[in-house]
Order: C-alpha cells, then sequence, then structure tokens
C-alpha cells in the first residue's frame, strides 16, 4: 500500500468515525432527555395523585400565600382539613410547600388540635421550575356558580431548560362550600381567607 492510498484509507475511516459518533451523541441526547422527561412526569403525578386523594374529600381549603416574610419569602405555601381518618377521631390538617430556592414541593401533615404536632416535611418532588408570578397552587372560592372550594395545582417539573412535566389540574373540594370556615373573604375581600383553617400554633414559616 502506498502512502497515498494510507492517507486516503485514513481519511475514509475519519469519516465514518466522525459520523458514528455524532450518532452516538445523539442517541445519548436523546436518551437524557427521555429520562428527564419521564422522571420530571413521575414526580409530578406523584404530587398529583396525592392531591387527588386528598383535596378532593377536604371540607375547607385556604387561599395559598406566601411564608412569613411575605412576597419575599421563598416559601408559597396552601393548607387544607380533611376528615377525621376514623370514627370519633380527629381532622387531619395537610400543608404543601413550594420551595423557590430549593425548587422542591413538599408535605407535612398533623392532625387539628389545640397543640398540633407537625411531621417533617416529606420533599415530593425536586426540579420545580415555578415561577413567582406562575406559582403552583390557585384557589377559588366557593360562591355564584362554584358549589364548592376549587385548588389549581400547575406543576412545572424538569432539569435546567431542558424538556420536563408541565401539567395542570383542577380538584374540586367536594365537601366545602360557601359555609366553609376558609371561605370567608370580607374583611377586606382581597383573595385571602379571613379565617384560615389549620394555622393555629403552626403557621406559614
Amino acid at each position: 500500500m502506498s502512502l497515498v492510498e494510507l492517507l486516503v484509507a485514513l481519511g475514509i475511516f475519519g469519516v465514518v468515525i466522525t459520523v458514528f459518533m455524532s450518532g452516538v451523541v445523539s442517541m445519548t441526547r436523546d436518551t437524557a432527555r427521555a429520562l428527564g422527561v419521564s422522571d420530571s412526569t413521575t414526580s409530578a403525578r406523584k404530587v398529583l395523585d396525592l392531591f387527588d386523594k386528598q383535596v378532593r374529600y377536604s371540607t375547607s381549603v385556604n387561599s395559598p400565600g406566601f411564608g412569613a416574610a411575605g412576597s419575599t419569602s421563598p416559601y408559597y405555601y396552601v393548607e387544607y382539613i380533611g376528615p377525621a381518618q376514623a370514627a370519633a377521631g380527629t381532622p387531619v390538617c395537610a400543608q404543601w410547600r413550594f420551595d423557590r430556592t430549593g425548587r422542591t414541593i413538599a408535605i407535612r401533615t398533623w392532625t387539628d388540635s389545640a397543640t398540633p404536632l407537625p411531621s417533617t416535611w416529606r420533599i415530593l418532588a425536586t426540579n420545580v421550575r415555578n415561577a413567582a408570578l406562575n406559582p403552583p397552587f390557585v384557589f377559588a372560592f366557593a360562591g355564584g356558580s362554584l358549589l364548592s372550594q376549587q385548588l389549581t395545582v400547575t406543576l412545572d417539573i424538569g432539569p435546567g431548560s431542558r424538556a420536563g412535566a408541565n401539567v395542570s389540574t383542577t380538584y374540586v373540594a367536594r365537601n366545602s362550600s360557601v359555609n366553609s370556615q376558609s371561605n370567608l373573604d370580607v374583611a377586606p375581600a382581597d383573595q385571602v381567607s379571613d379565617s384560615p383553617v389549620c394555622r393555629s400554633g403552626v403557621g406559614r414559616p
């Protein structure tokens, strides 16, 4: 084999290797993207399934809001109270927290008593990309055409700016009504519950 033939063969081999590696890199990126979407969808489904099990049977839902520091707080909350889990038992409270800094969705629960003892926070979703102008919890008071309170949960979950899960579901609190404690909003009418449930002794830290 002459030197020219060797150089030509190496050039062809280099082109083949370049095309092959480009395909491998493309497949790797597609696989990573698919795994990211799958993981994000799984996290979103886990959160939405729990809301579905709890909010639908709740008797009163608070209007969502920020933590103790107001709009500068990294946390955004919503609470609701459900029926007792056993006959003659105590109703159960649930509080969800969206951490804008840590980009997580977490929940804690406690029985509605004079001395509540909340559980530790349980993180159910990471890589949550909801912005301040697009919070994950949006509440609708009962009244007018709405016979019950409603809570819309919108989740944008994904690694960085890559494709992820962007889902939204509205839940109707079937056991709530215009007479629910947290449905009062008259002093002033500012879309904030005048008499929130489950907040006494716990708050929104």
